[in-house]
């Protein structure tokens, strides 16, 4: 999994002092043994540049989202307002809240404990295959991270859970339609991380990204 900078959508972080999150430079994009770290930066200037750190995620606890104890000497809190949004607060107030999802790479959560090597050797594969009888076209889903998912478009509307992340099948949606264009979300994150679609004939077209 790859960490990225990401924005927050609400908090004193983002509307007082105009900062967001960097991937901390003493970890790099890629984390340590399953745990990502992030900085805080604004225009000029980053905070907590080296071993330093604010915010971490550790795929190993059952709360992975975590703030460095050295950000506020009252203490801050990791709370989840709704679904795949995570928040701080400090002297009750919001002072940073973001999509958990926008902080990785196309979105992909790691996987629950962290970076094991059975989380590297995951091989994201959506894809919509035909079967031939009563199932017809059928998206079948492997590979990816534990998370929530929802498959959109045409009469098609269904959202599932990912337990475990495995590249054996995870979900699958029998009898789509053919000739549509569905897509593939994670979380509450807006954009798709992959758009499949059923043509007239037995091909399968497939874009990731």
């Amino acid at each position: 999994m790859t960490s990225q900078a990401f924005s927050f959508t609400s908090g004193t972080w983002a509307s007082a002092h105009s900062l967001h999150p960097v991937v901390d430079d003493n970890y790099g994009s890629s984390g340590s043994g399953g745990v990502y770290r992030w900085d805080i930066q604004n225009s000029s200037s980053t905070e907590h540049v080296g071993s330093g750190y604010i915010l971490q995620y550790d795929g190993s606890q059952s709360e992975p989202w975590s703030v460095s104890s050295s950000v506020w000497s009252g203490g801050a809190t990791i709370s989840r307002p709704s679904t795949g949004v995570i928040r701080v607060t400090a002297q009750s107030i919001d002072r940073g809240t973001w999509t958990e999802t926008a902080a990785f790479l196309n979105g992909v959560m790691p996987s629950s404990g962290g970076g094991t090597s059975t989380e590297e050797l995951l091989v994201e594969n959506a894809s919509m295959v035909f079967y031939a009888g009563i199932t017809g076209w059928r998206f079948e889903q492997r590979g990816y991270a534990a998370g929530d998912y929802s498959l959109i478009g045409g009469t098609v509307n269904v959202s599932w859970t990912v337990l475990n992340g495995s590249n054996n099948l995870q979900h699958h949606v029998s009898q789509i339609p053919a000739g549509g264009t569905y897509y593939l979300y994670s979380g509450s994150n807006t954009q798709p991380i992959a758009t499949l679609s059923t043509i007239t004939s037995k091909g399968v077209h497939c874009n990731f990204w």
